[in-house]
């Protein structure tokens, strides 16, 4: 079962509402992390506290009231909903009140390391700062830039999704410190459930394509032969002319990282390029 993540007769993904918390959480409790952060609506918050409880989790709560409100400090996570809670959770309650108040400081250094970030990653998240305020507040081009190779463990691309492992921007997408600690976490999953550390490194394994103005697509049945992809089918996280232009074909042709032709058949019947866009070859 891919879709229960039991802990102590509880399953966190039922308790939580998606795999990604219920990892947050699981890391904490394996104190692979020192803090996590997560939204939750209040009703689940209110629901999770018994647990929380149980196992000895201290928490702390802020309403989010606006959806900008937490862009800065982090944007691995979508922007989050009026009403919706920002809930910091650890072992040590001085700690999640920490991370709660460098969060509310915008002091990504230590916000980070509370979180469990390898500090080359929150440096790094920190430095570029200005130049992902150009991008949404999202990372991911940057990290791409510095990339030669494109680690699946650290795929972030596939949270919108619901899966993945590490909760932060990597420096680059075969950064050691990230792929040591995504490691550990996978090994903390398997412990409970060894189908599902499986299978979120099936899904990870993926070829994606990042475009700045219309998110992430994802391929889906994929063949590789040089640096042609053949694909069957691409997923979207909303509608837009680049996923139409991607449904029409069967092929993508990579001239560059931030270039490529798609084909149907043996025609090329458009193309994506510019420094916005990236191909991120997750397959391994």
């Amino acid at each position: 079962m891919t879709t229960t993540l039991a802990y102590n007769d509880h399953d966190l993904i039922a308790l939580l509402g998606s795999r990604i918390r219920a990892q947050e959480v699981l890391f904490v409790l394996e104190e692979i992390k020192p803090v996590c952060r997560i939204e939750l609506a209040p009703q689940q918050l209110a629901l999770a506290q018994r647990f929380f409880k149980e196992a000895n989790l201290a928490h702390l709560s802020s309403t989010i009231t606006a959806p900008e409100q937490n862009d800065e400090a982090d944007a691995t996570i979508p922007a989050p909903y009026v009403g919706m809670m920002l809930v910091y959770i650890s072992k040590n309650h001085s700690l999640a009140q920490e991370a709660r108040i460098a969060e509310t400081h915008f002091d990504h250094q230590r916000l980070g390391t509370l979180l469990g970030y390898p500090q080359c990653c929150t440096r790094f998240f920190a430095d570029s700062l200005s130049e992902a305020q150009q991008l949404h507040h999202d990372h991911t081009l940057i990290a791409a830039r510095g990339s030669s190779t494109f680690n699946p463990l650290l795929n972030i691309s596939l949270q919108f999704f619901d899966w993945r492992i590490i909760g932060h921007y990597p420096c680059h997408f075969n950064c050691a410190a990230s792929t040591e600690q995504a490691q550990q976490m996978l090994r903390a999953i398997g412990k409970y459930n060894d189908e599902l550390s499986e299978a979120i490194v099936n899904h990870l394994r993926a070829l994606v394509l990042y475009d700045d103005e219309t998110g992430v697509h994802v391929f889906e049945g994929v063949g590789k032969r040089g640096n042609d992809y053949m694909y069957k089918n691409v997923l979207l996280t909303s509608p837009n002319p680049t996923h139409e232009l991607l449904a029409k074909g069967d092929t993508i042709k990579k001239v560059s990282n931030n270039h490529v032709e798609v084909h149907a058949g043996k025609e090329m019947i458009g193309e994506i390029k510019g420094q916005t866009c990236a191909l991120l070859d997750f397959l391994g």
